[in-house]
């Protein structure tokens, strides 16, 4: 099945502590993203939504679970898909980087395969919409700084 790749490219009107600490609090992502964001599992150590932890996210009548796989506060995120979605081999990879003392630029990154042939395309145009609209929306919040 083909691979599907989305990348993102998103600048913010806040320090790199402030959006790395949104995007990765797992709980928060509804505020951009709707349905239900919850973490199930907390990272050991003194982040609960680091290596390891796990999230479930509810949206549009699924349901999954996504690992996180690399925590490099406040420069990296990675997680995959762990359980449930119609995606496999699912990889995501935010990296962060201060452009200025209250600005940062993200670079977002994922890649997946459609578990149902000839799905892919179809859900890449769904996720990129989803995706970019919220990201977008940071964006505004932090610009206005309602964040």
């Amino acid at each position: 099945m083909a691979r599907q790749r989305m990348q993102f490219s998103f600048d913010f009107d806040a320090s790199i502590d402030e959006v790395f600490g949104f995007l990765t609090d797992h709980p928060r992502l509804a505020e951009i993203w709707g349905g239900a964001f919850e973490r199930i599992v907390d990272a050991p150590g003194d982040d609960p939504n680091g290596l390891g932890a796990v999230r479930r996210i509810r949206n549009s009548g699924l349901t999954l679970e996504e690992t996180v796989t690399a925590f490099e506060k406040p420069t990296r995120m990675e997680y995959r898909i762990t359980k449930g979605s119609p995606l496999k081999n699912h990889h995501g990879v935010m990296l962060f980087s201060a452009t200025a003392p209250d600005r940062t630029h993200l670079d977002y990154t994922i890649e997946f395969e459609p578990k149902i042939p000839l799905t892919g395309g179809l859900l890449k145009w769904r996720l990129e919409g989803e995706l970019a609209a919220g990201l977008d929306k940071l964006a505004r919040r932090y610009a206005g700084r309602e964040a």
